[in-house]
């Protein structure tokens, strides 16, 4: 392997162990000690959810999107539309076999 290119997977390597470690420090807060604040000032059945709140989050959403669209990888995106293909169309091809029965 070239130095350019182990110096890349390195720096590569390195952004998504940040990532990861970043979205889980904030997952844990607001799973844990944030939970009940999260439900109060979001979730709430009665309530409007919080609007400074409601845009973070939608925000937040839209941020982890574009790294999900940005690090994964195409094979799996390619296997994961297949097999959606496929739990939709077995139902529908298992009754046309039944169907045709004898």
């Amino acid at each position: 392997m070239s130095d350019s290119r182990a110096t890349m997977l390195r720096d590569v390597e390195a952004a998504l162990v940040e990532l990861s470690s970043h979205v889980r420090v904030s997952l844990a807060k607001l799973n844990g000690p944030l939970r009940n604040a999260l439900r109060d000032l979001l979730h709430d059945p009665v309530n409007l959810p919080d609007a400074t709140c409601y845009d973070l989050a939608a925000d937040a959403i839209d941020v982890l999107h574009e790294a999900q669209q940005l690090i994964e990888p195409r094979a799996s995106i390619l296997a994961d539309h297949f097999l959606g293909m496929l739990v939709l169309l077995v139902p529908k091809l298992e009754s046309v076999f039944t169907s045709y029965s004898c």
